[in-house]
């Protein structure tokens, strides 16, 4: 805008005198940035009427708008700014988009004061400025990969941390430079460690080559300090052995020293857990060379127990080296035996049809693979606290065709202890077993009255005294607090003795667990249904529950009974449970009334009187 129209703007608009920069660079053409509506371009200024038209990108037409107001969120663009040069040769930009990405983030930071800019403000630049180039959604997952480049980028310098920002440096330096000195500076062991390891992870490091002598200096001590875990020593062991063979040191100590640590086998389960799952695969060719003669069992040990990454690590190991009958065999001994854990059922479930793991796989998908899912769950939720998610239970419930995988040869006998043992699982809320009972009706229609009883229990009310009662929940107290744990804690230490094949110490172990199980079931069961016998609200006009009755034979001789609850028989002091079929013959009789036992002998109601509470 030229000065005399300026002046005159200023003149009737005195707010304008703050915008004067603004108003020097406003012209037909030029690029702008709207508080509220985006990236546009100036199409008009009329200073006589103080009206604007900007073409936005972000709307179909042009849009014209008060001048003086329009200023107060307007910012025209310079030339050379990143935003424009997109907008003004697409195609070259395209390019340098394919050819150096980086680049774009080098004139992005030049954009900026000082020539650094947070995290977000650099993201929400990059986006402004690369929107015409990217579809809707496109520019996160590009941003995101792009920051691993940026890493080894010279020029830039990537934040360490949260509150860092992304800058320009005034000379270029190398990556396995600024990660060598930034080791070299560093205070903590576990940084150390950690800065070693993507040191050593980097495909040259000629560059540094002079100064690897300093950084094997401060790494060695590292692998013998027992103050550090056996996973960080293993580490710092690699890292020496790595830098020793790239400067042509003998790297023969580290090498025997991470051996030594492998072959604690007591430790090891902890120290293959902690190790970061980017290393796993050189843990298991550390494991063949350690352990030369037994390295598969100590790869299947780690397997049966270890965490989702790991499992991934052992079973690619074992398919690598040819190892594929020995896995199949041993999963079918640890399925028959239930011995297959949460994390690993898990992996097997994902993995049941991903090449080359699906034929390894396939043998063990049946009924019985369904029971010990449903099993260790049940045994999961034995130690979780109330409303802890459990992650095989989401698995079971998310794959949909999990099921009927493996029900499709099921007999309609098995199906329904399946169901049984479904309805009665403790990890499953009744939601999910809704849903799972519908993949089951699916195949067996006849099981549809499981879904008119979703619970699993019986409406019917069962009648106790309230000894009865007490002595069912002490029983279930004793259970889950004391039995049970007890229980888990002999399973885990079994499991430490070795070979389940003939471990009589686990598979006891398992025996007990099913009949803790099934009676904790029961007594939940039979707390819930349970309604105490109020001696006082007992009907003495005939028979009750809760009554006391005398019978009269033939020969004058009487026989006093108590009749109650279901859980209070007791044959020596003439107390029997409603539900024997001896009371079942007295209940509703009156005073008077012949009643013909199950021994076939009829005798007579001479009282009926409540039972002594």
């Amino acid at each position: 805008m030229d000065f005399d129209t300026m002046q005159r703007l200023m003149a009737a608009y005195p707010q304008l005198k703050r915008q004067q920069a603004t108003l020097e660079a406003l012209e037909a053409g030029a690029w702008c940035c709207h508080g509220s509506w985006g990236i546009g371009c100036i199409q008009n200024v009329d200073a006589e009427n103080s009206r604007i038209v900007i073409q936005f990108e972000s709307q179909p037409e042009p849009k014209s708008m008060d001048l003086a107001f329009c200023l107060q969120k307007l910012q025209v663009l310079p030339e050379t700014h990143i935003i424009v040069e997109v907008r003004k040769d697409l195609k070259a930009a395209e390019r340098l988009l394919k050819t150096d990405p980086c680049e774009w983030v080098v004139k992005a930071l030049q954009s900026f004061h000082e020539q650094q800019a947070t995290p977000l403000a650099l993201e929400l630049l990059l986006r402004q400025a690369l929107e015409p180039l990217f579809k809707p959604a496109a520019f996160k997952s590009w941003w995101i990969a792009l920051q691993k480049a940026l890493l080894r980028h010279p020029l830039i310098r990537v934040p360490k941390n949260k509150t860092d920002v992304f800058a320009l440096r005034a000379e270029p330096i190398s990556h396995e430079r600024e990660l060598l000195e930034a080791l070299l500076s560093a205070k903590q062991a576990a940084q150390k460690i950690t800065l070693g390891m993507q040191l050593c992870q980097l495909p040259c490091l000629e560059d540094i080559r002079k100064e690897l002598p300093s950084a094997l200096e401060i790494i060695s001590p590292l692998s013998e300090n027992t103050q550090l875990s056996a996973a960080q020593r293993l580490e710092a062991c690699w890292i020496c052995s790595d830098i020793a063979c790239t400067i042509d040191v003998d790297a023969e100590p580290f090498k025997q020293a991470a051996h030594a640590l492998v072959q604690d086998l007591k430790k090891l389960p902890d120290l293959a857990e902690k190790i970061p799952h980017v290393h796993h695969e050189r843990l298991m060719r550390l494991l063949i060379k350690a352990c030369p003669d037994d390295w598969q069992e100590v790869v299947l040990s780690l397997l049966r127990n270890g965490s989702s990454g790991l499992i991934d690590a052992c079973f690619g190991c074992l398919v690598k080296q040819k190892q594929e009958e020995l896995l199949t065999e041993t999963l079918k001994k640890w399925l028959q035996a239930q011995n297959l854990g949460g994390s690993l059922l898990i992996w097997i479930i994902r993995h049941r049809k991903v090449p080359p793991f699906a034929t390894l796989l396939a043998p063990l998908f049946g009924t019985q693979f369904l029971t010990c899912v449903l099993q260790a769950i049940d045994g999961d939720a034995l130690g979780a606290a109330p409303g802890r998610r459990i992650a095989l239970a989401e698995e079971l419930n998310k794959d949909t065709t999990l099921v009927g995988d493996l029900l499709k040869d099921a007999t309609a006998a098995t199906a329904t202890d399946l169901a049984h043992l479904l309805m009665n699982n403790q990890g499953l809320d009744d939601l999910k077993k809704r849903s799972l009972l519908a993949r089951f009706i699916r195949i067996f229609p006849e099981l549809q009255s499981f879904a008119e009883n979703p619970s699993g229990k019986s409406d019917e009310t069962l009648w106790v005294s309230q000894a009865g009662l007490e002595t069912a929940k002490a029983e279930y107290a004793t259970l889950v607090n004391e039995k049970i744990p007890a229980n888990k804690a002999a399973i885990a230490k079994a499991r430490e003795l070795g070979d389940l094949r003939e471990n009589s110490e686990y598979k006891m172990a398992r025996q007990d667990q099913t009949v803790l199980l099934a009676r904790k079931s029961e007594l939940e069961k039979f707390i819930n249904r349970a309604r105490v016998i109020t001696a006082s609200e007992v009907d003495t006009n005939k028979v009750n529950v809760g009554t006391k009755v005398t019978l009269k034979n033939a020969s004058g001789t009487s026989t006093v009974y108590t009749i109650l609850g279901a859980s209070d028989s007791d044959p020596e002091k003439n107390i029997v449970s409603y539900q024997t079929p001896l009371a079942q013959a007295m209940l509703g009789r009156t005073v008077g009334e012949s009643v013909t036992l199950p021994n076939g002998e009829t005798v007579s109601v001479q009282s009926i009187q409540r039972f002594d509470a």
